[in-house]
């Protein structure tokens, strides 16, 4: 569960399903159709499962955040409050009674604000039909990083400003675009080895090798650093990048060396989009474990000329 303290939305679970439910109301479905959907991701009908209670309330809070009747899901939510079902399972995941406690009130409260309709509900900015691409395959993007870093694109624009400081730049390589769900843009975003303060030149890009993954200094050659990531313009714009070339890719070779055939790949923080890119989150630089360069090169990928 990952708790760290008893209200609803300090665990893990809870957390990651606030943060999908940005995108995942913005499908076209009333409640129940809405919901039906959403318990592929969010299952509760499982009584062994103990995190069933959190999915269940946290799911009931957000459509109520939301303002989206759905009868069937409050009644199930208060069913697992009122028969102390999520207070069990609180126990068994090892929550102390303090918070278990705390925890109680908190669903209380939560009952009787779900009694009186939300009267200025969150905007669920409906995509009614896909959404355009912004990206095409083969673009080379650069794109600023603070201590190899990218930045977090979740955080809104003034966030970024606060914290964000840049010091380097890297770049991106689109291998693959599709649409998730049939609505929302996403592209296979490919890291390319740039770590650099200057900003790179089309010449560097297309000279530079693939990034690879994080691994010890016993494991064998990286992988490459990709995946499927949301890409709109707000998340470039976010992110600062800038295209600066594009390419011709072999689509077979393609296959060589990236699996990019997988449509039904959900990205496990769909509102981080490219956070992928980031190049490290170790600050330390332990000698066990490094980012270490591959052995492929963008021109292995590229359409042959002659």
């Amino acid at each position: 569960m990952g708790a760290w303290g008893p209200k609803l939305y300090q665990c893990d679970d809870a957390s990651d399903l606030a943060d999908q439910m940005k995108e995942l109301v913005r499908i076209p479905k009333n409640g129940p159709e809405l919901l039906e959907h959403l318990l592929k991701y969010f299952p509760y009908n499982d009584p062994e499962d103990e995190t069933a209670s959190i999915n269940c309330i946290a799911l009931a809070d957000q459509f109520y955040l939301y303002g989206i009747p759905c009868p069937t899901l409050f009644s199930d939510a208060r069913h697992m409050i009122l028969s102390g079902l999520d207070d069990s399972n609180m126990a068994a995941l090892d929550m102390s009674d303090k918070d278990r406690a705390k925890r109680r009130e908190e669903l209380d409260a939560l009952i009787h604000k779900w009694d009186t309709p939300n009267a200025k509900p969150r905007n669920r900015k409906v995509v009614k039909t896909p959404q355009k691409h912004v990206v095409s395959v083969g673009d080379i993007f650069i794109f600023p990083t603070e201590d190899q870093r990218s930045i977090v694109t979740s955080c809104s624009f003034k966030e970024i400003e606060s914290y964000f400081k840049p010091n380097g730049w890297s770049a991106f390589l689109v291998g693959r675009r599709f649409h998730r769900l049939g609505l929302f843009s996403c592209a296979y975003c490919i890291l390319l080895d740039i770590d650099q303060p200057e900003q790179p030149t089309e010449e560097q890009c297309l000279s530079a090798g693939f990034a690879g993954e994080y691994i010890r200094r016993e494991s064998p050659d990286p992988t490459p650093k990709a995946q499927w990531a949301p890409v709109t313009s707000n998340v470039l714009k976010k992110m600062r990048a800038e295209k600066i070339t594009s390419v011709d890719l072999d689509l077979r070779k393609m296959q060589l060396y990236f699996n990019m055939d997988d449509p039904s790949y959900d990205p496990p923080d769909i509102h981080n989009a490219l956070f992928i890119l980031e190049m490290t989150v170790f600050k330390n630089k332990d000698d066990w474990l490094l980012r270490r360069s591959t052995k492929f090169l963008l021109g292995d990928v590229l359409v042959d000329t002659m």
